[in-house]
This record gives C-alpha cells, structure tokens and sequence, in this order.
C-alpha cells in the first residue's frame, strides 16, 4: 500500500477509509461524530453558509476553528486536507 507523510512527517497510507488521506478522514470524522461540531455545521449550512462554493473552508472560519487541531491532533485547515472532498461532505449534511 501506498504511503505519504502527513506536515509533521509521520507515515500515513495514501488513502484512509475512502477518504484521500488520514487527515481528511480525521476531520470529517470530528465534525460528524462530535454533537457540538456536528449540530453547528447542520446549522450553518442551514442557515449562514456565505460560500455556497467552498462551506468547509467557511464554517471552519465561522467556528474560530481554523488554528485549532482535532482531539487527534490534525488541524482543520492544512494543505493535507482534500478540500474538495470536505466541501463535499458538508453539502451532503443538509441534502
């Protein structure tokens, strides 16, 4: 199988459950499983999404997250993250 190394060097595999990498599995993971994140992106794409384009980008900004890392610690905002696909999976919250 496949390896990259994620911005702290460690040895991740290219793809993670379906996911384009561990980083951006991890995120998604964090903000569909914790009840607070979860409820505050249904709510924002709901009602506040200025960026129909990009609404991972915004919510993460929305919430003060962005220089914040994950209980895992992966960050939400990195140039690991698929952000097409994170994008993706927040329009899918309200579909």
């Amino acid at each position: 199988m496949p390896y990259n190394c994620n911005s702290e060097g460690k040895r991740i595999m290219a793809e993670y459950e379906g996911w384009k990498n561990y980083d951006t599995w991890n995120v998604s993971l964090w903000i569909n499983n914790d009840y607070n994140i979860y409820e505050g992106a249904v709510a924002f794409m709901k009602n506040e999404n200025p960026d129909p384009a990009n609404p991972y980008r915004a919510f993460v900004i929305s919430c003060g997250l962005e220089a914040q890392k994950t209980p895992d610690d992966v960050a939400y905002m990195a140039d690991s993250l698929d952000y097409e696909a994170l994008n993706n999976m927040m329009k899918e919250l309200i579909a």
